[in-house]
């Protein structure tokens, strides 16, 4: 200690000196880092939530469950602390998640206010009466500048809506392009606003003015939990909150069972349980039962289940299997997880499916295959993990090609499965 208060005077006093001393480099540098060190992301979260009173919620157009169910309980959470939120969700509420408690307060889209609102520059000239008539059927605002001073020739802009929101947080969105027609059609908000992004993996493109993305992090819900947690405590989880979170974690980690469950999936899990999560509720929806449009979509399935290669298999259901069954997309992900509980978790399955007519879609099983394996096939096919699932797109494709399409793109990122 006397050393460092030594070269700290000899600083103050002959800097000249000090800096030829590496001892007083090292000290200054210290003292450098701790001034100028970055905030843990999740604190400058914190600061963003506790700042702000209304705060949009958004997961992308093609959402997992997981980021689903972790928008609806982190927004059961916040209303607990008096957040007033809005959540979107561009495809609206999956039927398979339907059972949650908050999902009827989801929106497919961005609303704003019905407020006309004028705007123009003042150029340092201050206003010192605003009044306003209407002529007919013309509105005319009058404002009077301070004495002395006058407004320059200037062109008003009017803007037919405000947003309320002064902070997004978008869950497990990749990218801003992923959040669909909401960010396509209100682009500058979303450029305008502070967003926290909190996410998973390694695909994330840290867009946020604050980025929770942990590489190491199971699901999103365990994310999603860690800021709950550090911004009210578990107190503010509530059993429905708790519920929603639950169902994250088993619909991201198929009850346990993924290569990206760890032991903190199982402690978050067991901390949601003691907040009353409702596991036989949320069990019984996610994985014990199946709907009639689901069983007829899963019996086309099946009756076409072929192999692709050795130790992989492929199947497909078209739109007239979803007009004629009375199911949807949101069918698909159950479907195959009951295809791939029959065939063995070591049996890699594509399922293609084409929800809008001419446009094939494939929901990619690759067998038990470690998370780096998964990756690195999302990269390649230019996908999105759902789950333990792929979703990837073949695009426009005749039906009678679908085959040939999956051999030509798909089967050569999966050299595993044909050992």
């Amino acid at each position: 200690m006397r050393l460092i208060k030594k070269e700290k005077d000899l600083w103050k006093e002959k800097p000249w000196v000090a800096l030829s001393n590496p001892l007083a480099l090292f000290f200054i540098l210290g003292l450098w880092l701790c001034v100028h060190m970055e905030r843990p992301a999740i604190d400058q979260a914190i600061d963003l939530l506790l700042k702000e009173k209304e705060i949009l919620l958004i997961v992308p157009e093609k959402a997992s469950a997981d980021a689903f169910c972790s928008m609806v309980g982190l927004s059961l959470a916040m209303e607990k602390l008096g957040k007033k939120v809005y959540m979107v969700s561009p495809s609206h509420v999956p039927q398979s998640l339907q059972f949650l408690p908050g999902t009827s307060q989801v929106h497919d889209f961005i609303e704003t206010t019905r407020d006309l609102v004028i705007s123009f520059p003042l150029n340092g000239v201050r206003p010192a009466n605003v009044t306003w008539k209407q002529i007919e059927d013309t509105f005319q605002l009058v404002i009077t500048p301070e004495k002395g001073k006058k407004y320059a020739e200037i062109t008003p802009v009017v803007h037919s809506g405000i947003y309320p929101w002064k902070l997004v947080i978008a869950i497990g969105s990749p990218d801003l392009n992923s959040l669909g027609a909401p960010f396509a059609d209100h682009a500058p908000f979303f450029y305008e606003t502070p967003i926290i992004n909190l996410d998973r993996g390694t695909s994330n493109e840290f867009y946020g003015a604050v980025n929770l993305v942990p590489v190491t992090a199971g699901t999103i819900a365990e994310v999603t939990f860690d800021l709950i947690d550090t911004l009210g405590g578990v107190n503010i989880i509530t059993a429905e909150a708790a519920t929603c979170l639950f169902a994250a974690i088993l619909a991201g980690t198929h009850s346990f069972q993924s290569p990206s469950t760890t032991p903190k999936t199982f402690a978050v899990a067991s901390q949601l349980l003691e907040q009353d999560a409702d596991r036989q509720t949320v069990t019984r929806n996610l994985f014990k039962t199946h709907s009639l449009p689901e069983l007829r979509l899963l019996g086309r399935g099946l009756a076409r289940l072929k192999e692709l290669s050795k130790g992989f298999f492929w199947s497909t259901v078209l739109k007239k299997d979803f007009d004629e069954s009375g199911a949807t997309g949101d069918d698909v992900p159950s479907v195959l997880q009951e295809m791939v509980e029959r065939a063995g978790e070591h049996t890699g399955i594509i399922l293609a499916f084409e929800r809008n007519l001419g446009t094939i879609e494939t929901l990619i099983y690759p067998g038990k295959i470690s998370t780096d394996d998964r990756e690195r096939i999302r990269k390649a096919t230019n996908g999105t993990i759902t789950g333990h699932f792929i979703l990837a797109t073949l695009g426009q494709s005749p039906v009678n090609k679908i085959e040939n399409s999956l051999k030509e793109v798909i089967l050569p990122q999966l050299p595993k499965l044909e050992n």
